[in-house]
């Protein structure tokens, strides 16, 4: 058996306006944010495709920063979780 739990909760950007950046440019400035944290190993990092990354070993104080750098350039942030328990 399979228990899947989901919760999803959406975050407005505090800042009024969005910085219009494309795919690449997002991508620079949250890796950057990573580099600076000393938190950004390549192997670690799979990019399922050109907006999403996935990220394992990530420290809550490194994915706190990209939110934070997020924040700043007026996006809005979607947190979503996902907790699969099986039973066998």
């Amino acid at each position: 058996m399979t228990i899947s739990l989901k919760s999803k909760m959406t975050q407005p950007s505090p800042k009024k306006t969005n910085e219009q950046m494309d795919a690449e440019a997002l991508k620079a400035a949250l890796i950057e944010v990573l580099q600076e944290r000393n938190a950004y190993h390549p192997d670690k990092v799979n990019w399922k495709d050109e907006e999403t990354m996935e990220v394992s070993g990530l420290s809550h104080f490194a994915m706190h920063a990209l939110v934070l750098k997020a924040e700043e350039l007026g996006k809005k942030i979607t947190f979503e979780k996902q907790t699969i328990i099986k039973i066998a």
